[in-house]
């Protein structure tokens, strides 16, 4: 298992706001949020404007073991998009959404096509996100409704599905995650997390290649040990074999 699904989701968000600067690539401006909407200064009670809130619902078949290494896993990435009036409430905030009319629906029709459009580009966030959903399966999007009478909303919500490497087991990370996260170092937003991150790729270099293969295999220590593989420090031989022939000279 790796931290593929977390990273997916800040490259997406980093791939639309520009990792929170100018120019941007969405008319959501900075507004593009990770799994849930966060409170921002310019929030005003009579002032609609578009957000873009970024979901990992469902990672399918992700852990490590040797009973899923024939089936694909496969990570849904959600885009909910949203004409939004925030308005502060004791204690939070509350969000709401107008209906629709035609303004609005071209309004999210055009914001959708930037989305697609930004994963297109030529910077780090962008490069990551195509890397690791490297495989579409299938990409829906809906219009927004409320439960009661079916009332259109100003929103909507589109999930890509994709197929998904597990990546490597010995601790490596790739090129393109490599730089996305060095490029996310730099900036104030989520770069405190880079480091954290980091360490969730490499922590398996430590380990010696028989204790990476069990990992990843989810063999019990007592079939691993049956197939030769075993945990602790490599035995290696100290003076080196020669191997003779019947008549006692070397091979």
């Amino acid at each position: 298992m790796n931290p593929d699904r977390l990273v997916v989701r800040l490259a997406a968000v980093s791939a639309l706001n520009n990792f929170m600067q100018a120019p941007y690539p969405t008319l959501a401006g900075d507004k593009i949020f990770d799994s849930r909407i966060e409170p921002v200064e310019d929030f005003k009670e009579d002032v609609m404007f578009p957000v873009c809130v970024v979901y990992t619902d469902y990672d399918r078949d992700h852990w490590d073991h040797h009973t899923s290494m024939k089936k694909d896993r496969l990570l849904t990435v959600t885009f909910e998009l949203l004409i939004a009036q925030v308005t502060e409430t004791d204690g939070g905030f509350t969000v709401n959404h107008p209906n629709t009319d035609s303004e609005l629906e071209t309004s999210l029709d055009i914001f959708e096509l930037q989305i697609a459009n930004a994963f297109k580009a030529l910077n780090p966030a962008a490069d990551c996100f195509r890397h690791l959903m490297n495989s579409y399966v299938g990409v829906i999007s809906r219009r927004g409704a409320t439960i009661e009478g079916g009332t259109k909303l100003a929103a909507r919500q589109i999930t890509v599905e994709s197929k998904v490497t597990r990546g490597p087991t010995n601790g490596t990370m790739v090129p393109a995650v490599a730089a996305f996260l060095d490029e996310l170092e730099m900036h104030n937003d989520f770069g405190d997390r880079v480091p954290a991150i980091r360490s969730l790729y490499t922590d398996a270099s430590s380990l010696t290649a028989s204790e990476q293969m069990m990992r990843s295999m989810g063999w019990p220590s007592a079939a691993a040990g049956l197939l030769g593989y075993q945990a602790g420090p490599v035995v290696t031989l100290g003076t080196p074999v020669v191997f003779l022939n019947q008549n006692g000279s070397p091979l």
